[in-house]
This record gives C-alpha cells, sequence and structure tokens, in this order.
C-alpha cells in the first residue's frame, strides 16, 4: 500500500495534467484539507480539491469531451461526471 504522501504525489500530478490543458487565463486555487483520510485498516486516502476559474467563454462541455483526446492513453475515460447544466454552458 502507498504511503499518504506518495498518493497525494500521484492524485496531485493527475490533477496537474489536466489543469494543463487548460487556457493560460484560468485561476486555479488549491482548497485541499490536508488532513488526512483514515481507512479502517489502518491506512489513509487522500482527496484533492482544487477550485478553477476559466475565463467567462470557456466552453466546459467541449473541454471535458475532449479531454480524453488530450490526455493519451494513461487515461481512462469513464462515464462523464460533469453536470453541463450546473456548468455555465
Amino acid at each position: 500500500m502507498p504511503t499518504y504522501d506518495a498518493a497525494r504525489a500521484e492524485a496531485e500530478a493527475a490533477m496537474q495534467r489536466v489543469v494543463d490543458q487548460l487556457p493560460a487565463d484560468s485561476r486555479v486555487v488549491d482548497t485541499t484539507d490536508l488532513t488526512p483520510y483514515a481507512c479502517s485498516d489502518g491506512g489513509g486516502f487522500f482527496t484533492g480539491h482544487w477550485l478553477v476559474t476559466p475565463s467567462t467563454d470557456f466552453d466546459t462541455v467541449q473541454f471535458v469531451e475532449d479531454l480524453p483526446s488530450r490526455l493519451a492513453d494513461e487515461f481512462a475515460t469513464q462515464t462523464p461526471q460533469v453536470c453541463p447544466q450546473l456548468s455555465g454552458r
């Protein structure tokens, strides 16, 4: 089982790869609570939260649809979890 620090580093690296696809004028704020979540077996897990504010003309739905092809084969495609009705489009 990886350490908390290793899990956090892996999660943040994956999040950064997504952020790197955003327009340069996007604002990204790390709102993560750095208190580790404990598992019943004594381990822990990391859940990162970043608040992203792109420009007002940013097409969120198109960004999410295009993201798998921009991130290459290392990312699995799953049913989208973004609700377009709440994304501002």
